[in-house]
C-alpha cells in the first residue's frame, strides 16, 4: 500500500523502516520526492505503471521463493 500525503520535496519515500525485516525485506527503493516527482512527469508513457519502476529488481520473485 503507497501512502503519503504532500511531503516536503526533501523528503525520502519509500517503505516504512519499521516494516522491513530479513523475513519481510522490502518490494520498492527509497527515493527523494523531489526525484520522484520529476521521474513521475518525466516518464515515457509505455504501458506500465511508474510504480514498476520503482521495484526492487528480484525482490518480488525472492519473496515468492522465501514463501512469504
Amino acid at each position: 500500500m503507497a501512502f503519503f500525503v504532500s511531503p516536503k520535496f526533501e523528503a525520502e519515500v519509500g517503505p516504512l523502516t519499521s516494516l522491513i525485516s530479513p523475513q519481510n525485506p522490502p518490494l520498492f527503493r527509497r527515493i527523494g520526492m523531489e526525484k520522484y516527482v520529476k521521474d513521475f512527469f518525466s516518464r515515457k508513457l509505455q504501458g506500465k505503471s511508474f510504480l514498476e519502476d520503482m521495484k526492487i529488481e528480484g525482490a518480488e520473485e525472492a519473496t515468492l521463493l522465501d514463501g512469504n
